[in-house]
């Protein structure tokens, strides 16, 4: 029997609440590595509205060609990237976003996240997910 001693992780920053945008894949034919997942983190202050703008433009910036780019500064309606809110039940919800296809760029609003010194100059980002146990439109 090997004798495991697990290392006592350090949080580096904690936020009682805070955007997290990061990458989402859908079925296991795409990877994303988990040092590149989080992209962003953004104050909870900030607004559906502006997080699901910031969300398109940097899926843009990161995804588009060149040509689509300079395409969406001459007509903004041709967006093939545009960032859209999910849903509670059958209610639009301004606390997620999600643009592009797959691997999908995401926001979403979370509680008691933490940054994580795994040492060697690495971090990882852990949040909770906030429930919306108290709708009683959901379905069980």
């Amino acid at each position: 029997m090997k004798n495991h001693v697990q290392k006592e992780q350090k949080i580096k920053q904690r936020l009682k609440k805070a955007w997290v945008i990061y990458w989402e894949a859908a079925g296991g034919h795409k990877h994303i590595n988990e040092d590149e997942k989080v992209v962003a983190i953004m104050s909870s202050r900030f607004s559906g509205e502006r997080i699901r703008f910031l969300v398109q433009q940097i899926y843009t910036a990161l995804r588009a060609t060149q040509s689509e780019k300079a395409q969406v500064i001459n007509d903004p309606e041709f967006n093939p990237f545009k960032a859209k809110f999910g849903h509670l039940g059958n209610i639009p919800c301004q606390d997620v976003v999600r643009a592009g296809h797959n691997p999908f760029l995401c926001a979403r609003l979370v509680q008691n996240l933490r940054v994580i010194d795994l040492g060697d100059g690495k971090e990882k980002v852990e949040w909770e997910e906030i429930r919306y146990k108290n709708f009683p439109f959901l379905p069980k």
